[in-house]
């Protein structure tokens, strides 16, 4: 099973690397790491890094972005072990980033796809009607429309449908229900950290 880490206040220097070594036995499929910084307009955001390698290959490439990383006084870290059938790629890393939430999953959902389906309905009918809803490529290029028209409200709505439509890992479900804050449809087992603005959050 994944290992999943998070932190409120700064580390001492080198121990993120530690804690995500000593964690490298609960899953060598990727690793992970997000925290709060502010951007080079001085914005504060999350910085979001994973990649499809095991925690030692993860920290000795990361350095400097895990110094960065320590220096947060919020942070999540994620270590996984891929379930049976999850691809395992960049892409299917965590942290993920969904609705404004930063979160990382421990565990396995077994009713997922149902899950799926379910949430991208709900988020498509409270977008629009329109047929180029319907697919992949339809929401892409409403996303495009939606960017140049600078419609940000509706871009957002776009991506977070889309999120869930390409959805193709058990964990990708689930920050529907952060958003939400409603797990009660959730069947299998998890533990799940997030970060929302300047707060971090873990439940069980």
């Amino acid at each position: 099973m994944c290992a999943i880490i998070s932190w409120a206040g700064k580390l001492p220097p080198g121990l993120l690397a530690r804690l995500l070594v000593a964690s490298e036995y609960r899953g060598r499929d990727s690793t992970g790491v997000a925290f709060r910084t502010k951007s080079d307009a001085g914005r504060p955001c999350t910085a979001v890094s994973q990649h499809a390698v095991p925690a030692t290959t993860f920290a000795n490439q990361n350095a400097e972005y895990l110094r960065r990383a320590e220096s947060s006084p919020i942070g999540i870290a994620h270590v996984r072990r891929a379930s049976f059938g999850m691809p395992v790629n960049n892409e299917n890393a965590h942290p993920f980033f969904y609705a404004g939430y930063t979160f990382a999953h421990n565990g396995k959902v077994d009713n997922w796809k149902i899950l799926r389906e379910e949430f991208v309905e709900e988020v498509r009918s409270s977008i629009s009607p329109s047929k180029l809803l319907e697919s992949e490529d339809g929401v892409k290029r409403m996303i495009k429309r939606a960017r140049e028209d600078k419609d940000t409200e509706l871009w957002g709505e776009l991506k977070k449908l889309l999120f869930l439509m390409e959805a193709k890992t058990d964990s990708k479900v689930l920050g529907y229900c952060i958003q939400h804050d409603d797990f009660s449809k959730v069947e299998g087992c998890a533990s799940i950290t997030w970060i929302k603005g300047d707060s971090v959050r873990v439940a069980r």
